[in-house]
């Protein structure tokens, strides 16, 4: 039976109807791309207090990630992420001030179902175009706020950025037998940015003190930052197994 125009009730040639039907393939593989790029965009932002601190960290953040986007640049691991990753009893993850996203795509091709959490909507929304939304999620909201859930991640990473109390309630966030990493600066007087916050610099012996209850050190290290970063500053890092 021939294929006829349901308008004039003329018959169609195949050709015709080929053509018509590859139309039709590709509007629908355009339409899935377009629903692709909606979830692949999805960054979850939660609720928070409404405090004008948060506000004002993160405006600060999204002006620092504007004016300087090579700090969202490409990345490799922190020496100790690389190292200790592969003893996390499973596969959940949790990357606290993620910011450009290097340890969220390490982990996350290396399996890890991973939250990724930043107060910079710039940064994540950089970060959207790089990561699988199957194993990332990203959430932007203040550390202050974001609600940590008891024994629920294998993993946890925190480098370059100290919150005291984030660290304490990031320890009960932790399984049994669950690994995490912290690696920030360290006080130091060799240290060439002058003007840093002392309450965000570690003191020595701090990190080791943090976890000396319930935990096992499997490594701790100082060290000279990265040469990429524009100060050269002393670091402490840290990786702990929860006991």
């Amino acid at each position: 039976m021939p294929w006829r125009d349901i308008k004039t009730g003329h018959e169609i040639s195949q050709v015709t109807v080929i053509s018509c039907r590859e139309k039709f393939v590709f509007w629908i593989i355009k339409r899935l791309h377009s629903f692709q790029n909606i979830f692949r965009y999805c960054i979850i932002r939660e609720k928070e207090k409404g405090n004008s601190m948060a506000q004002k960290d993160r405006e600060k953040w999204n002006r620092k990630f504007s004016e300087m986007p090579d700090l969202l640049a490409p990345r490799p691991p922190s020496q100790l992420v690389e190292k200790y990753f592969p003893k996390a009893p499973g596969k959940r993850a949790l990357d606290l001030a993620c910011g450009g996203g290097r340890h969220t795509l390490f982990l996350s091709q290396k399996g890890f179902d991973v939250d990724a959490v930043d107060i910079s909507a710039v940064a994540l929304e950089k970060l959207a175009q790089k990561v699988d939304p199957k194993s990332v999620k990203l959430i932007e909201t203040d550390l202050d706020d974001f609600v940590l859930h008891e024994e629920r991640y294998d993993l946890i990473v925190k480098t370059n950025f100290l919150d005291r109390d984030l660290i304490e309630r990031a320890k009960k966030a932790l399984k049994k037998g669950a690994v995490m990493i912290v690696e920030t600066y360290l006080a130091d007087d060799a240290n060439e940015k002058r003007d840093s916050n002392p309450d965000f610099l570690l003191q020595k012996g701090e990190l080791e003190e943090i976890f000396s209850d319930g935990f096992e050190i499997l490594e701790y290290r100082e060290f000279w930052n990265e040469t990429y970063e524009k100060y050269r500053m002393k670091k402490a890092a840290i990786a702990v197994k929860r006991l």
